[in-house]
């Protein structure tokens, strides 16, 4: 798999720069883990869904983060 290092957020908005491509993909893997580890095979259509996005503990997340 091919990853891109990138900014989580500008700078300018209180983000911050992810210091390796590493700790990027750690970041990544940890939010996937967290809401339940979702899959969707597109070719398949298989799916594993672990979380909605109108779960109140979502909704909570998004607005403290």
């Amino acid at each position: 798999m091919k990853v891109h290092a990138c900014a989580v957020a500008p700078r300018n908005q209180g983000g911050i720069m992810a210091s390796s491509v590493e700790n990027l993909v750690a970041a990544a893997e940890a939010e996937w883990q967290h809401w339940g580890k979702s899959t969707w095979n597109v070719v398949t259509g298989a799916r594993h869904i672990g979380h909605r996005d109108d779960e109140a503990a979502f909704a909570q997340y998004v607005i403290k983060h």
